[in-house]
């Protein structure tokens, strides 16, 4: 089982890194394209709203693949003066917190998106609407005219992708390992810990 969780974890974080780079490069074509388009006094507004609807995909997509890599932020203080069994125990101890919340987040996706809801609705936007009061489907954005819940997608799958990582991460540990999973970054606290 170890090993399933390690290898789509493996291939969630490459998937990940090029859903990453490919919207950073959208990101920085949208912005250049509304610098131009502004300098030539021919402003287009949706511009403004789909960098910052990229910002917030990327955004989530690279706080999952850093999480992977080990490479979240975190304080250290308490574990720079701590023996290296309980570091290794605190550090399980915030990545088990960190699960039950990706599981949490998991949960209230689910149940804000009401996919059997959807569903005995016969995927009928308006029925499903009417029947749950919940129009997460029927909102458009301001500029784009694009439906918002194809933005909060990027809820579950967050959730989804950090609970993999998550659960890759105490594998790691308890095996008494860090492997390096992104080869292009320094060893972490969590290296360092159970080395």
């Amino acid at each position: 089982m170890s090993n399933i969780i390690l290898t789509l974890s493996a291939h969630l974080s490459r998937c990940e890194r090029a859903f990453v780079v490919a919207l950073t490069g959208l990101l920085v074509l949208i912005i250049t394209v509304n610098m131009v388009t502004r300098a030539v006094g021919w402003s287009q507004y949706w511009a403004d709203e789909a960098a910052i609807q990229t910002m917030v995909l990327a955004s989530f997509a690279g706080a999952s693949q850093m999480a992977r890599q080990r490479a979240d932020f975190s304080v250290t203080t308490l574990l720079d003066v701590l023996p290296s069994p309980l570091v290794r125990a605190l550090l399980v101890l915030v990545r088990l917190i960190c699960l039950a919340l990706c599981v949490f987040l998991l949960w209230l996706a689910w149940q804000w998106f009401d996919p059997v809801a959807l569903a005995r609705a016969g995927f009928d936007l308006g029925a499903f609407a009417a029947a749950t009061q919940n129009f997460v489907y029927m909102e458009q954005t301001q500029t784009l005219g694009v439906a918002k819940f194809w933005f909060y997608l990027i809820l579950p799958w967050f959730a989804f992708s950090m609970i993999v990582h998550g659960a890759a991460n105490l594998i790691e540990i308890a095996q008494g390992g860090a492997a390096d999973t992104s080869g292009d970054r320094a060893p972490s606290d969590a290296d360092v810990a159970v080395s």
